[in-house]
């Protein structure tokens, strides 16, 4: 929750300039994800720049955070044009991109930030209906959010 309400409060205004609207879908439930905090805030921002570009008019981003079995799940869906499926096959490599001015690395990136916490990053698209990244990471079954603790390269976090 703590990365969410950070990524929110940096794309707000960017948002609100395009006129573009948030929705997010908060879980209660409280658990305890190791992570590198920053790390994961800048594959979330990622995320959301991604899908403020791909809408060309005012759209929506849905947010979602829930629990399934050992895993944080956060869906960042638009409604923006979505992503041909040959191009999604590609997405992830790094250097592959479809923007003009795009290097091809953010989302190769987000990817390996993701896999090096364990976790996963999956992509599905449908093309003049928006497209839907999920970001998976492994609840850490040992630590409850009361005991946190932070050091230098990783911090726990309650989600």
């Amino acid at each position: 929750q703590d990365c969410v309400n950070r990524m929110l409060f940096l794309t707000e205004s960017d948002a609100a300039l395009h006129g573009h609207q948030i929705v997010y879908e908060g879980m209660h439930e409280q658990f305890t994800v190791r992570m590198d905090r920053d790390k994961i805030v800048q594959v979330l921002l990622n995320l959301m720049r991604n899908a403020f570009q791909a809408m060309e008019k005012p759209g929506t981003v849905h947010i979602r955070t829930y629990r399934k079995d050992d895993y944080c799940y956060i869906e960042i869906e638009d409604t923006g044009k979505g992503i041909h499926q040959n191009d999604l096959d590609k997405i992830f490599d790094p250097f592959y991109t479809t923007k003009e001015n795009g290097t091809g690395l953010g989302l190769s990136i987000c990817k390996k930030i993701i896999q090096d916490h364990g976790g996963e990053l999956t992509a599905v698209s449908k093309v003049g209906v928006g497209s839907k990244f999920t970001v998976a990471l492994p609840i850490d079954k040992k630590e409850q959010p009361e005991t946190s603790s932070c050091s230098e390269e990783t911090m726990t976090a309650a989600v």
